[in-house]
C-alpha cells in the first residue's frame, strides 16, 4: 500500500514537472520568436533609414563640390529630393515615438468639435496624385452631413493615413482602392453614436493563418526581404494603438490573392468621452497629410538596340547598366550620377530587374538588396544560374551592414557590395574596375582564339558559349546558315545573343562564326589540303575574294601564302 501511494505521488509529481517544462518550452519559444521578429524589426528600420539618409547625404555632398556649375534644374530636382526624404525620416521618427509615448501612456485623446466629413475629405484627396502616378483606381463615398461631431484630428489623420498608405503598397498597377465612411446610430438611444470607415483594395492578400497576428508589434506576414510592401511592422500596431486609445474597433478581412479590407468603428459624441479627453481648444494644430507629389522615373527605351560589328566601346555603344531599386528618388539619383557615361536601364523590384536583365543583357546591374516581390539576393541567385546571364557582374546596395549579410550577398554570386549611405565616386570607381575586369576577360578569349588553331578555351561554367561553339561547328559548311538560325537553335531572341556572345567573347556573332570557318580552313590547310577553293566550300564560304580578305584579316597573309608557309 505505501508502495502504490509513493508511486502515484511520483506520477503527479512528475506531471508537475513535465507540465512546468511544456510551459518554459512554450515561453522560450514565443522569447525566441519575439526576439525573432525584433531583429528583422531593426533590420528593416535601419533600410527604412538608411535610404532617405543617403538621398539627403549624398545631393548635400554634391551641392557642396558642384554647385557654382550646376544647372538650375539640377540643384532644384537635388532640393525636391532632401525635402522629400526629410520628409520621410520625420514621419519614421514620428512613428517610433509615437509607439513609445504611447506605450508608457503619456498620449491622451483631445477631443474637440468638428466636421468631420471636411477633415476626411482633405486625408483622401491627398492621395489622388498618388493613386494617378500608381495608375491605381482609387475611389471614395463619403456620407456628406454638416453636423458636427467630436474627433481627435491627430489620432484620426494618423489611423486612416496609416491604413490608406498600407493599401497604396500592397496594391499593384491596375488595382482598386476605395475608401467609405457612414456614420452608425445607437441601438438603444436611435442617435448618432460612432463613425464607420471601410479601406479595401485589390492588393496581394494575406493569409488566413496570419490575420490573427497582423497587429503584433514587430511582426511582419513575409519573412522575405520584400522591404516596400512589408514595411517596418510599426503601421498597423501603431492604428491599433490608437485606435483602442480612440476606445474603438479595428477588424481586417483578407484573402490571398484577392486584397483586403480594413474596417475602423470610433466613437464621435460626447458623451462617450470623459471630461478630462474634450477640449475646447485642442493644444495640438490640426494636422491635414500633405500632398504626395509622384516621382517620375526618367525615360528611356524598352531595350538598347545594340547589334552592330563595332566591339570597342564608342559614344554611340556605351556600356549599358539595368538599375534595380524600388525607391524612385534613389533610382533616379543613381541613373542622373551614370548617365554621362553609361546608357541606363531602370527596374522597380527584381522581378522586373530579372525581366529586364534576361531581355535586354546588360553589361553590368546594381541592385537595392530590400524590394517588394522578389529581393535583390534572389534576383542576383537566379541571374547566376541563367546561362544567359551569369556573365553580368552584379553591385548589391543595402543596409545591411553587418559580415552575415554581405557574406550572404557575395554567396548568391553578387560581384560586389555596398553598404548605405554610399559614396557617389566609390560607386563609380567600382562599376569601373569590375567592367574593366570584364573586358579584360573577353580580351584574354580573343587572343586565346586567335592563338590555338585547335582549341577554344571556354570556361566549364559557361554552357552558354559552349552551346553556342557546338552548335556552329555543326553548321560550319553551310553557307547559308545564319545568326536568326542560331537564335533560333538558342531559344533566343537575336538581340539577346548578339549581347551574351559579345560580352562574353569581345566577338558578334557574325565575327565568332566567321572567325571559326577561318580557323576550320587554316587547320585544314596545315593537315595537307592546298585546293583554296574546296577548302573554302568545305568551310561555308561561296566567295573566293571575300573568303580571301576575312583569311588574310585574321591570319595577315591571304590562304596561298600561308599553304607556302605551312610547307
Amino acid at each position: 500500500l505505501l508502495l502504490v501511494r509513493w508511486y502515484r505521488r511520483f506520477l503527479i509529481e512528475r506531471e508537475k514537472i513535465n507540465a512546468d517544462l511544456r510551459v518554459k518550452k512554450v515561453e522560450v519559444r514565443k522569447m525566441q520568436e519575439l526576439d525573432y521578429m525584433k531583429s528583422r524589426f531593426f533590420t528593416n528600420i535601419s533600410h527604412e533609414f538608411r535610404t532617405p539618409l543617403t538621398l539627403i547625404q549624398r545631393p548635400i555632398e554634391d551641392l557642396e563640390k558642384d554647385l557654382p556649375d550646376l544647372p538650375i534644374k539640377k540643384t532644384r530636382d537635388l532640393l525636391q529630393i532632401m525635402k522629400r526624404n526629410t520628409v520621410r525620416l520625420q514621419h519614421l521618427i514620428n512613428q517610433i515615438l509615437d509607439i513609445s509615448k504611447l506605450e508608457t501612456g503619456k498620449v491622451k485623446l483631445q477631443v474637440s468639435e468638428g466636421n468631420l466629413g471636411h477633415f476626411v475629405r482633405s486625408i483622401i484627396l491627398s492621395f489622388l496624385s498618388l493613386a494617378e502616378s500608381k495608375k491605381i483606381d482609387y475611389t471614395y463615398d463619403l456620407h456628406e452631413t454638416s453636423d458636427i461631431v467630436f474627433l481627435d484630428s491627430d489620432k484620426l489623420e494618423k489611423i486612416l493615413t496609416n491604413l490608406i498608405s498600407n493599401a497604396f503598397k500592397f496594391t499593384t498597377e491596375g488595382g482598386k482602392i476605395r475608401v467609405s465612411q457612414q456614420y452608425v446610430t445607437s441601438s438603444t438611444a436611435n442617435t448618432l453614436s460612432h463613425v464607420l470607415f471601410e479601406i479595401t483594395d485589390t492588393g496581394r492578400g494575406i493569409p488566413r493563418e496570419k490575420l490573427d497576428r497582423l497587429f503584433d508589434r514587430f511582426y511582419q506576414v513575409s519573412d522575405s526581404d520584400s522591404r516596400d510592401a512589408e514595411g517596418t511592422g510599426l503601421g498597423l500596431a501603431l492604428t491599433q494603438e490608437l485606435v483602442d486609445l480612440y476606445r474603438g474597433e479595428i477588424s481586417v478581412e483578407s484573402q490571398e490573392g484577392k486584397g483586403s479590407t480594413f474596417t475602423v468603428k470610433l466613437p464621435v459624441i460626447k458623451n462617450l468621452f470623459t471630461e478630462e479627453e474634450i477640449v475646447a481648444d485642442p493644444t495640438h494644430q490640426e494636422i491635414k497629410p500633405e500632398s504626395i507629389e509622384p516621382i517620375h522615373d526618367q525615360q528611356e527605351p524598352e531595350c538598347f538596340d545594340v547589334e552592330g560589328d563595332l566591339v570597342q566601346e564608342t559614344a554611340e555603344n556605351k556600356p549599358v547598366i539595368l538599375i534595380v531599386e524600388d525607391n524612385a528618388d534613389l533610382r533616379n539619383y543613381i541613373s542622373q550620377n551614370l548617365e554621362n557615361n553609361y546608357r541606363i536601364l531602370t527596374a522597380i523590384n527584381g522581378k522586373t530587374g530579372l525581366d529586364k536583365a534576361v531581355e535586354c543583357i546588360p553589361d553590368l546591374i546594381i541592385s537595392d538588396v530590400m524590394m517588394p516581390e522578389m529581393d535583390g539576393m534572389e534576383m542576383s541567385k537566379l541571374l547566376k544560374r541563367d546561362e544567359r546571364t551569369n556573365h553580368i557582374p552584379v553591385i548589391m546596395l543595402t543596409a545591411k551592414a553587418d559580415r552575415d549579410s554581405k557574406l550572404e550577398g557575395l554567396e548568391t554570386g553578387a560581384d560586389d557590395y555596398l553598404i548605405k549611405p554610399f559614396d557617389r565616386e566609390e560607386l563609380s570607381v567600382r562599376i569601373k574596375n569590375l567592367l574593366e575586369q570584364h573586358k579584360r576577360l573577353r580580351e584574354k578569349f580573343r587572343k586565346e582564339f586567335s592563338a590555338d588553331l585547335e582549341n577554344i578555351e571556354i570556361s566549364p561554367e559557361d554552357q552558354f558559349l559552349k552551346k553556342v561553339h557546338d552548335i556552329l561547328q555543326n553548321h560550319i559548311e553551310e553557307p547559308e546558315y545564319t545568326i536568326e538560325q542560331l537564335a533560333g537553335d538558342l531559344h533566343l531572341s537575336r538581340s539577346q545573343v548578339f549581347r551574351k556572345v559579345l560580352a562574353v567573347t569581345s566577338f558578334s556573332p557574325n565575327e565568332l562564326l566567321r572567325n571559326l570557318r577561318l580557323k576550320k580552313a587554316a587547320i585544314l590547310f596545315q593537315n595537307g589540303h592546298k585546293n583554296i577553293a574546296q577548302v573554302m566550300y568545305q568551310v561555308g564560304f561561296n566567295n573566293p575574294s571575300y573568303f580571301a580578305k576575312c583569311f588574310n584579316e585574321l591570319f595577315g597573309m591571304n590562304p596561298s601564302h600561308y599553304i607556302r608557309k605551312g610547307n
